[in-house]
């Protein structure tokens, strides 16, 4: 009789669909390969006939065709691939394995300098910050110092300050050198007192633009300027009598010109004011002026300090509407108003 044909199924095998299978290389030791497992629902099964209960029949091999087969058993497992340094010469892989330890050293090196330098850079910033904070305390202290010594020194200025005292000394010039008697009204005071103060204060004032000489070498003022110096010195109400100069002074009106010839003179042998003190009095200012004389040692620059004046006078001063300056209308003696009192 013909034996019936042998087929995989009687086995207790199940065909695959995968036929890569077949052409992957056996695993290292030699043994077989597991077919890999099946991706996704696993493929209808392999219509194999079964075997007709018959004569020559396998009873087990039939039972085992019957039963089925899980997706585990049915697929053999997938291959371990090789690591990536099995590819790789004895030699290739023992240089590798030395760079990588020495750039691990080189890595380890240089962390361990970072930390020392990270240690050291407290230390410095704190001695820097020292330093600057010293230097900072230094400039306050200086600069506090400073501020101090300069208002003390504006503060002393302004308690010691007189310069608005020594510019009445120059406006009163011209009028100490005459040493006036005392008057209350510009109309009682001596004509030739204020004609001759009228002159120096011309001269004080415009000396340098006269540059016209007489035959005798006098110098010759416009009688103009001398008419507004007695208005700035006496106020508009002052009566000017340029006719009346006097014949033994250094000075003389010349009619036909309307001009005064002056011959130099000094007046180092005069008195010069200086002011001591001024005050308000109702619309006056009234200013207390010491007379100093040409032997003071302060006048000659022999001695520091204050002069000495030899006498005080009082010289009261009103403001000129017109022209917004101050000129004098009264002088009186510093004595009898203390007496007065």
């Amino acid at each position: 009789m013909n034996e019936p044909k042998h087929t995989p199924a009687q086995d207790g095998l199940e065909t695959s669909s995968d036929y890569r299978a077949a052409y992957r290389p056996a695993r290292r030791g030699g043994k077989k390969p597991h077919a890999p497992a099946a991706q996704g629902t696993p493929g209808p099964r392999a219509r194999n006939p079964r075997p007709a209960a018959g004569a020559g029949a396998d009873p087990s091999a039939a039972a085992a065709a019957e039963e089925p087969q899980s997706p585990a058993q049915s697929s053999p497992a997938a291959p371990e691939l090789p690591e990536r340094d099995d590819f790789l010469p004895q030699d290739e892989r023992k240089k590798s394995e030395a760079r990588a330890a020495r750039a691990q050293a080189a890595l380890g090196s240089l962390d361990a300098e970072a930390i020392a330098q990270a240690a050291r850079r407290p230390r410095r910033r704190r001695r820097y910050g020292i330093a600057l904070g010293a230097a900072v305390l230094l400039l306050a202290l200086v600069g506090v110092g400073f501020l101090a010594a300069t208002a003390g020194t504006q503060i002393y200025r302004a308690l010691t300050d007189d310069s608005a005292l020594r510019a009445y000394d120059e406006f009163l010039t011209p009028v100490v050198m005459q040493d006036p008697e005392p008057f209350e009204d510009i109309a009682d005071a001596d004509p030739e007192m204020v004609l001759t103060a009228s002159v120096w204060r011309a001269i004080m004032e415009h000396g340098r633009e006269y540059n016209e000489y007489d035959e005798l070498g006098r110098t010759i003022v416009p009688l103009v300027d001398v008419a507004d110096a007695c208005e700035a010195l006496f106020g508009p109400d002052c009566e000017f009598h340029p006719e009346r100069a006097p014949e033994d002074t250094f000075y003389l009106f010349d009619a036909e010109d309307n001009t005064f010839r002056v011959t130099p003179y000094s007046s180092q042998s005069s008195f010069i004011p200086y002011t001591v003190s001024s005050r308000s009095s109702g619309a006056s200012t009234v200013l207390r002026v010491g007379y100093v004389s040409a032997s003071d040692e302060w006048r000659t620059g022999a001695g520091g300090g204050e002069p000495e004046p030899v006498k005080y006078m009082e010289y009261v001063l009103l403001t000129n509407s017109e022209t917004n300056t101050t000129y004098i209308s009264a002088i009186r003696s510093f004595t009898s108003r203390i007496a007065a009192s």
